[in-house]
C-alpha cells in the first residue's frame, strides 16, 4: 500500500549536500616519533628522549613540566603528546617550536638585549631583509635556498605603517600546499619576527624530487565532479555561474606537493577548486600520480552571526543581527534565546529553526510559481530599507513577547519568524498568512508596509493568536483576533494609541493613522469615511461574511475602545500581561466581545482579587462601551443517533469496494456492477475516493477514470458523470450537499459544492486560498486538494497539497483547512485547523464525528521521529480548541486512517502491519470523545486502508444531481508548479503522496 504521507522539500529548500567527513589526524603519537617528520628545532629524535629522561617525564606524559637551561641550551616540556621546544640561541634568537605540527615561531630575546631580528636600510625592501635571515638561520629552518624554495605570497600592510610578508614553501618550483613562513616588520622597518609552519624534513625533498604528474589536470577535474555527483551536491550549469556574481570561468586545477599533517607522507597532488553552485566552493586533492581523491571539503568559510548598522525606511540608524555565510551575508538572525544549535549554514538557508529570518518576493505574487528569495550583501551592508526594517521589526516583536510576556516567539515554542517584503506591485497592504508575515510596498493609500512597527507587531501577533485562542476570523471573534493585533501593536510600538500613523498617506487618512484606539471613529463620521470604526455596541455594524468576514476590521473599534480604556487605567505593562493572559488561557475559537470581558476580568481576579482595582477597571472599560456581563457561547448539541443497523464499508488493497452490515467479516459490494464500469478500481490517488448516501447508504465513488459512478447495495446503478475530471467525493451529514474535487494534471485548488436541498438544485464552484489576516487578500499556494469531510452543511474541511513558492525560500507541505459554503465563491471564507506546524510535520485525512461536528480526528505524521514512531492521529474540539495529540500513537511506518462509529461509542482505527496488510480495529470512546478507553481489538479484517461507516438523515432527492455533475469540471487553471522545463505531469509526479 502507498504511505500516508512523503516529506517533499521543506521551508527555504535547496538541494541537500552530503560531505565526506574531514579526515581526522592519527592518534597516539609520541614527541620522538614526531621529531622523526623534520622537528625544525636544532635536536634529533635521540636528543629529545634524553631531554625528557632528564626532566623525569616519559614521552606523552600527560602533566607538564619545564626544565631551565643556561644560555645556548635547549628546554622542552611536555603537555600531552605534543612537544614544545624553546630554543635560546647565542644572539639573543629565540626559535619557539611546537614538533608535532611544524610550527616554528622565531622572535628576538628582548630579556637578553634583542629587540630585531633585521633592519630594512635604504634602498632595501622588506622581502630582501626577510629572505637574507632565513639565509642566516638555514639551520633552524632547513630552507636550502632562500630565494628559489620561498615564494611571496602576498603582502599585508597595517594602518600603523607595519608590514606583513607571507611567504609559500616550494620545493623544486612546486609550491608545498599550507607550508608558509610569515615575516612581520614594525613601522620602522624592522623585522620583529617569523611565523612558520615548513617541512624541514630532508627524506621528504628528496622523495619529492622523484614525483611526477601522470594525471592531466582535465582528469582530475572530471574525478572531482564525478564525486560531487556521487554525493548529492546541488550542481547548477557553469552558463548561469558565469552570469551570477561570481562570474565564475570553472574548476581550477593547480600542482601542489602535499600532506594531510606533518609527519604523513608527501604527495603530488593537483589542488583542485570547483563551485557546483553558486554558495558552495569546494577543494579537492587529487593523487597526480595515480587519480586518487585523498582528501576534501567544502571550503564555504566564515560562517557565523554577524552585526551590522543600516538605515530603515524612517531613516533611523539600526543593528541589525545577520549571519555570514562564506562571502555572502543573510538578514538571518541566529543571536536569539530561540536559537537551536546544531545547525549547518546549508541548513539555515534551507530551513531555519529558531531563528528570524527576512526573505524577498522582488515583487512578485505570493504563490506557487514564484520565487522567494533571500535577502543577502557580500559586504554586510543593507541599502534596502524595507529589507532592514522588517528585519529589525521581527527582532523587537520577539524581544517585546520574550521579556514582557516571558513567550517564546509567536508559537510560543521558538518557532522561525520569517517576513517577506516587497510582495508584488504596488499593494496597499501587509498580512499575516498563517505561515509568515508579508509586506507590500504600497500604492495609492499607503507607503512601504514594512515602515511601520505597530504594522508588523499587529500582523505577528496574528501568530501569537493563532497558536493560542486560534479566534475564528469572522464577525465577533474575528474582530477580537484584529483587536489583540491591535492592541499588541500599541504595546510594542508604545509612543501613542494609533496603528498604522507611520505608513498611511495623509490624502487617504486624514488623521493620519489608519485606526486609533483612543478615539475609533479617527476623525470621520461613519461607514463611508476611511479608518472610520464603531467606538460603542450602539455603533456596531451588522455585515455579512462576503463584507470583511463580517466587519473583522470594523467591529474591532469597540473591543479597541475598551482596551485604551484599560491600558489608560493601569498602565501599559499591567493591561498587557491582563491582555495577554486572556488571549493565552482564556478565550476559546468563537469567543464574543461578552466572552473577551470576562476572559479578561477572570484573568484580573485570579492576578489581583475580586473587585481589586485591576479588576473593577476591566468592568468598567467594557461598561463604557456598552459590553455588558458575559454569557459564554453554548457548544452545538449532538445530534440524533442514527436507527437501524450499521454498515461499514471500505476500500480493499485490491482497490475495489466492499461492504458489509454485521460488523465482521467484507462482503463484496456488488462486484457484477462495479466491474462493469471500472474493473472495480478506484482512484487509488485519492483519500476520499467515495461517500456514502446518508439516506439511502448507496455509494457514490470515482473510479480510476477519474469519473463518478453509483453502485446502490439493491438494484443497479452505474456511470452517473462521465466528465475524467474528479479526484474526491463526499456527502454532507443530511445528504443536501455533495463536494468534489477536481482531478488535473497541473495545479488546480478548486472544490464543486453541489447543493441538492433547493429547487432547483445549485452548484457552486470555489477557488480555495490560503486565509491571510488582509481583508480580500488570499494567498495562491494551495496546489491540490484531496480530502474531504463535512463537519455540518455549511462546513467542509479538507486537506491540500501547498507550496509557498520556489527558489531558496520554498516550502511545501499538507495542512487541515475548512471551508464556508456559505461565503460567496468570488471571497470564499477558509479558516486553518492548526496553527503552523514545524517543517518536519504534515497533517491529513481530517474525520468528523458522527453525532457532533466539533470533534474530528486527523493523521499527523512527524518525520524528524524515527521510522517506526512517524505515525498518530490526534483528536480535536473546534469549539473549545482543545487537542489530544496523544489520541492514537499508531506505532509503526504504515498510514492508519480513522472514522467514528454511528453513534460515537468507539473509534475505529484501520492499520497496516509488515505481515497481514490493513486491518480494521476497533476501541471505546470516553464521553468527551477525546480519549480512548482500553485496548483496540479487531473489528475487521482485510477490510481495506480506509473504512467509512454510513450515517443516517433526511431524505434528499437526488434527481438532478446527474445534470449538476456533467459539465464539471471546468478547464483547469494551468501554472508551471516549479517553474521550469519539466512538463507539469513530472511535477505532479513529484508531489508527496498519501
Amino acid at each position: 500500500m502507498k504511505p500516508l504521507f512523503a516529506r517533499s522539500a521543506a521551508i527555504l529548500v535547496l538541494a541537500a549536500v552530503t560531505l565526506p567527513a574531514f579526515a581526522m589526524p592519527p592518534r597516539g603519537r609520541t614527541p620522538a616519533a614526531a621529531s622523526k617528520s623534520g622537528s625544525p628545532v636544532a635536536i634529533d629524535a635521540k636528543g629529545l628522549q634524553a631531554v625528557a629522561t632528564a626532566a623525569n617525564l616519559k614521552p606523552g606524559a600527560k602533566s607538564a613540566r619545564t626544565v631551565f637551561a643556561s644560555r645556548g641550551r635547549s628546554l622542552q616540556s611536555f603537555s600531552g603528546k605534543v612537544a614544545t621546544t624553546h630554543r635560546i640561541a647565542k644572539d639573543g634568537v629565540i626559535v619557539t617550536s611546537e614538533t608535532r605540527r611544524g610550527v616554528t615561531n622565531v622572535a628576538p630575546d628582548e630579556s637578553r638585549g634583542g629587540r630585531s631580528l633585521g633592519k630594512t636600510l635604504p634602498g632595501q625592501t622588506p622581502e630582501a631583509v626577510a629572505r637574507e635571515f632565513v639565509r642566516s638561520r638555514k639551520d633552524v629552518l632547513a630552507i636550502d635556498d632562500a630565494d628559489a624554495d620561498l615564494m611571496l605570497e602576498r603582502v599585508e600592510y597595517g594602518n600603523d605603517g607595519s608590514a606583513h610578508l607571507f611567504f609559500t614553501q616550494q620545493l623544486h618550483g612546486i609550491p608545498f600546499w599550507g607550508r608558509q613562513i610569515a615575516a612581520h616588520f614594525d613601522k620602522t622597518g624592522s623585522l620583529e619576527s617569523l611565523s612558520c609552519l615548513i617541512s624541514t624534513d630532508a627524506n621528504t625533498k628528496v622523495a619529492a624530487r622523484g614525483a611526477t604528474a601522470l594525471i592531466p589536470a582535465a582528469s582530475a577535474v572530471a574525478a572531482v565532479q564525478k564525486q560531487m555527483v556521487h554525493d548529492g551536491v546541488q550542481i547548477e550549469s557553469l552558463a548561469s555561474l558565469k552570469a551570477s556574481p561570481l562570474k565564475y570561468e570553472g574548476a581550477t586545477a593547480v600542482l601542489h606537493y602535499w600532506q594531510r599533517e606533518i609527519g604523513d607522507a608527501t604527495h603530488l597532488v593537483w589542488v583542485v577548486e570547483d563551485r557546483p553552485n553558486i554558495r558552495d566552493w569546494y577543494r579537492f586533492f587529487v593523487d597526480a600520480t595515480s587519480g586518487e581523491i585523498l582528501e576534501y571539503y567544502n571550503n564555504t568559510q566564515s560562517d557565523g552571526p554577524a552585526t551590522a548598522n543600516a538605515t530603515n525606511l524612517l531613516g533611523q540608524s539600526k543593528t541589525l543581527r545577520t549571519y555570514q555565510v562564506g562571502s555572502t551575508y543573510y538578514l538571518i538572525d541566529t543571536t536569539r534565546p530561540m536559537f537551536q544549535s546544531g545547525q549547518t549554514s546549508s541548513q539555515l538557508i534551507q530551513n531555519p529553526q529558531g531563528s528570524i529570518v527576512t526573505l524577498d518576493l522582488r515583487n512578485e505574487p505570493a504563490n506557487s510559481s514564484s520565487q522567494i528569495f533571500h535577502v543577502t550583501s557580500n559586504n554586510n551592508s543593507w541599502s534596502d530599507r524595507t529589507s532592514v526594517s522588517a528585519h529589525d521589526y521581527g527582532a523587537v516583536a520577539y524581544e517585546y513577547f520574550r521579556t514582557t510576556q516571558n513567550r517564546n516567539s509567536l508559537d510560543g515554542s521558538g518557532g522561525s519568524i520569517l517576513s517577506i517584503v516587497h510582495l508584488d506591485q504596488n499593494l496597499d497592504n501587509a498580512y499575516w498568512n498563517g505561515q509568515f508575515m508579508l509586506y507590500g510596498d504600497g500604492g495609492s493609500l499607503f507607503n512601504a508596509l514594512a515602515r511601520g512597527l505597530d504594522v508588523a507587531a499587529h500582523e505577528m501577533t496574528h501568530g501569537v493568536t493563532q497558536h493560542s485562542a486560534n479566534l475564528e476570523y469572522k464577525n465577533q471573534s474575528g474582530a477580537l483576533n484584529e483587536s489583540f493585533s491591535d492592541v499588541f501593536g500599541m504595546m510594542v510600538d508604545s509612543d501613542d494609541y494609533r496603528m498604522g500613523e507611520d505608513v498611511v498617506k495623509p490624502s487617504s487618512f486624514p488623521s493620519g493613522a489608519l485606526r486609533d484606539l483612543q478615539n475609533p471613529h479617527n476623525g470621520g463620521s461613519g461607514m463611508e469615511d476611511n479608518g472610520w470604526q464603531p467606538a460603542h455596541m450602539n455603533e456596531f455594524v451588522q455585515l455579512s461574511l462576503s463584507q470583511d468576514n463580517g466587519g473583522v476590521h470594523v467591529n474591532s473599534g469597540i473591543p479597541n475602545k475598551a482596551a485604551y480604556n484599560l491600558t489608560n487605567a493601569l498602565g501599559r505593562t499591567k493591561a498587557g500581561s491582563i491582555y495577554y493572559k486572556a488571549l493565552t488561557t482564556k478565550l476559546l475559537k468563537q469567543s464574543n466581545f461578552a466572552d473577551c470581558r470576562k476572559a479578561l476580568e477572570d484573568v484580573a481576579i485570579a492576578d489581583y482579587g475580586n473587585n481589586s482595582t485591576e479588576h473593577n477597571a476591566v468592568k468598567n472599560a467594557f461598561a463604557n462601551v456598552g459590553i455588558g456581563s458575559a454569557g459564554t457561547s453554548t457548544p452545538p448539541p449532538d445530534d440524533p443517533a442514527p436507527s437501524g443497523s450499521d454498515q461499514y464499508f471500505g476500500v480493499g488493497e485490491d482497490n475495489r469496494l466492499y461492504y458489509s452490515n454485521d460488523g465482521t467479516t467484507y462482503s463484496e459490494l456488488r462486484p457484477e456492477i462495479i466491474n462493469a464500469f471500472v474493473g472495480g478500481q478506484f482512484d487509488t490517488g485519492s483519500a476520499k475516493p467515495y461517500t456514502i448516501d446518508p439516506v439511502t447508504g448507496d455509494a457514490f465513488f470515482v473510479g480510476a477514470d477519474h469519473n463518478i459512478y453509483f453502485a446502490p447495495i439493491t438494484g443497479s446503478g452505474g456511470l452517473i458523470a462521465n466528465t475524467s475530471g474528479f479526484a474526491s467525493i463526499s456527502f454532507s451529514p443530511s445528504g443536501r450537499k455533495l463536494a468534489l474535487t477536481v482531478f488535473s494534471s497541473v495545479k488546480d485548488n478548486r472544490i464543486v459544492i453541489i447543493d441538492l436541498g433547493v429547487e432547483p438544485s445549485v452548484s457552486l464552484t470555489y477557488s480555495v486560498y490560503h486565509p491571510t489576516t488582509a481583508a480580500g487578500v488570499y494567498d495562491d499556494t494551495i496546489y491540490r486538494i484531496d480530502a474531504l469531510e463535512w463537519i455540518d452543511d455549511q462546513l467542509l474541511i479538507f486537506d491540500c497539497f501547498n507550496s509557498s513558492g520556489t527558489g531558496d525560500g520554498a516550502r511545501q507541505y499538507w495542512d487541515i483547512n475548512i471551508l464556508d459554503t456559505n461565503s460567496p465563491p468570488g471571497s470564499p471564507l477558509v479558516y486553518p485547523l492548526l496553527a503552523a506546524q514545524p517543517d518536519s510535520v504534515d497533517v491529513g485525512n481530517p474525520v468528523v464525528s458522527t453525532l457532533n461536528g466539533t470533534i474530528i480526528c486527523f493523521d499527523y505524521l512527524d518525520y524528524s521521529l524515527p521510522v517506526n514512531q512517524k505515525s498518530y492521529v490526534w483528536s480535536a474540539n473546534l469549539y473549545t480548541g482543545q487537542i489530544n495529540a496523544n489520541f492514537i500513537t499508531v506505532g509503526n511506518d504504515f498510514a492508519a486512517v480513522c472514522d467514528y462509529a454511528p453513534d460515537d461509542s468507539m473509534i475505529y482505527l484501520s492499520r497496516g502491519t509488515a505481515s497481514d496488510g490493513y486491518d480494521a480495529y476497533g476501541a471505546s470512546l470516553t464521553s468527551d470523545r477525546m480519549s480512548v478507553t482500553g485496548n483496540f481489538q479487531t473489528a475487521l479484517t482485510d477490510g481495506g486502508y480506509f473504512n467509512h461507516f454510513a450515517k443516517r438523515g433526511s431524505s434528499i432527492s437526488k434527481g438532478n444531481l446527474i445534470n449538476y455533475l456533467l459539465g464539471y469540471p471546468q478547464t483547469p487553471e494551468t501554472v508551471d508548479f516549479n517553474d521550469d522545463a519539466r512538463s507539469d505531469a513530472a511535477d505532479v509526479a513529484d508531489f508527496p503522496t498519501k
